[in-house]
């Protein structure tokens, strides 16, 4: 079998592992591959052993490429490659994490990052091409609706949304350069949330720039800290740090502002993920 990983044995060896998630009981992980498919384990209470589910792998109509799962844990939404419009919605056995494909959602975009916000209300995705940051509404039964508030201006290639625990704030990486020191016009852009009426509008002061090129992004569980990965022009990886205003949400730098400020990590790490101490 070829390895995904160190403890990741794909059970299709010739499938290339693209995005993966936890499901929010920690016993499942989901991991989206080239070609066509998504690939389902249990995840050992004791050692963390990874055990495929029954009926693994899930077929989709594209290379799989980014997840998102509802916070209660019933449904998991995946997309296809850069060039499909389509969202697969999958329903998840609760029991055995065995996946149940019942729609397929065609959204007219390119799509790439996705996001779910905390009260299973809405689905966030980043049409990178288009440059929008699309909102869908979940019906109960796991279907998306497009909603009013769609379609705002974001970026054009961000790979990682990521929202407050409150709902209250959403953020995206932005690896566009927009001037002449292109890795010094890199930025987070952030917009205030309100899951109430679904309306996304940009904080004051977005994008907060970030003097390399981020990759991803992170809140804390408490919604304090916002952490991004990135890299700067000589191919070194960072992991740098924001405090979020609880205010206003913006963004403050916590470790420098230098050329080289953040933890680092070399080469170039595209994937943040924190997990909340037990």
């Amino acid at each position: 079998m070829k390895s995904a990983g160190p403890d990741i044995k794909l059970v299709d060896p010739s499938a290339r592992p693209v995005g993966t998630m936890v499901s929010p009981s920690g016993r499942f992980l989901f991991v989206a591959t080239v070609p066509n498919a998504v690939e389902a384990f249990s995840i050992g209470s004791q050692n963390g052993e990874l055990t495929p589910v029954p009926g693994s792998p899930f077929a989709v109509d594209a290379d799989a490429n980014t997840l998102a799962i509802t916070h209660s844990g019933k449904f998991l939404f995946v997309t296809g490659t850069l060039y499909s419009d389509a969202i697969y919605v999958f329903a998840i056995d609760q029991g055995n994490g065995t996946l149940a494909r019942i729609a397929t959602f065609h959204t007219g975009f390119l799509n790439c990052a996705m996001a779910v916000d905390p009260t299973d209300t809405y689905l966030v995705v980043n049409a990178y091409i288009e440059s929008k940051l699309l909102l869908f509404k979940i019906d109960p039964t796991g279907q998306l609706q497009e909603a009013p508030g769609s379609r705002v201006p974001s970026s054009y290639l961000s790979t990682s949304i990521a929202i407050s625990p409150d709902g209250r704030y959403l953020y995206m990486d932005d690896a566009l350069g927009r001037g002449i020191n292109s890795h010094f016009d890199n930025g987070i852009l952030g917009w205030k949330f309100d899951a109430l009426s679904g309306s996304i509008l940009p904080m004051p002061d977005s994008p907060f720039l970030d003097n390399q090129v981020p990759s991803s992004v992170a809140v804390s569980p408490k919604g304090t800290i916002l952490v991004v990965s990135r890299v700067n022009d000589l191919d070194v990886g960072h992991v740098a740090s924001y405090r979020i205003d609880s205010t206003s949400g913006a963004l403050r730098p916590l470790s420098g502002t230098g050329f080289d400020s953040g933890i680092l990590t070399g080469g170039g790490p595209n994937h943040v993920v924190l997990v909340p101490r037990s």
